[in-house]
């Protein structure tokens, strides 16, 4: 399991996260901490400030079907807040599900802005603020309404 490799490499500890399989199929796996299946409100957020940190994030390269080279591959990026969400009352693993394929799940489309070129028969993605693309439209339906209002008083 790299995740956990990684996160003990960095801890310096072994075995303080655990993976254990969802049976309900819901969700992927749910982290163990030290043993516990279970975790609070108030561990999770001790977790996040302690331990969040230490998880990477993950970086799928996409390859065409056309045996592209990996320079080429689409990289998309999942920061650790969008595959490892808190669930009540468990960490869960939130990437993939129980399919057989891979199913990139909303929660890591969210701050994704993906492209499809038709012509060229290329996906791309772009990593991008959505809450600044909604402020920027409020701003400028303000701005037209403002100017509006200027005009009705001329």
């Amino acid at each position: 399991n790299g995740i956990l490799k990684l996160v003990h490499q960095k801890l310096n500890k072994n075995k303080v996260f655990e993976w254990t399989k969802d049976i309900t199929k819901n969700y992927d796996f749910f982290l163990q901490w030290n043993g516990k299946k279970t975790i609070s409100e108030q561990e999770w957020i001790k977790f996040k400030d302690e331990y969040m940190k230490y998880f990477p994030d993950i970086i799928m390269l996409w390859q065409g079907m056309d045996g592209e080279d990996r320079k080429d591959a689409l990289k998309f990026r999942i920061p650790v807040d969008r595959y490892l969400l808190y669930k009540k009352p468990h960490i869960c693993l939130d990437l993939f599900g129980d399919t057989p394929s891979i199913l990139v799940g909303s929660n890591v489309m969210v701050n994704k802005f993906m492209i499809y070129d038709r012509e060229k028969m290329k996906l791309g993605v772009a990593d991008i603020n959505c809450d600044s693309l909604l402020m920027i439209e409020e701003e400028q339906q303000q701005e037209n309404n403002d100017n509006e209002n200027e005009n009705d008083n001329d």
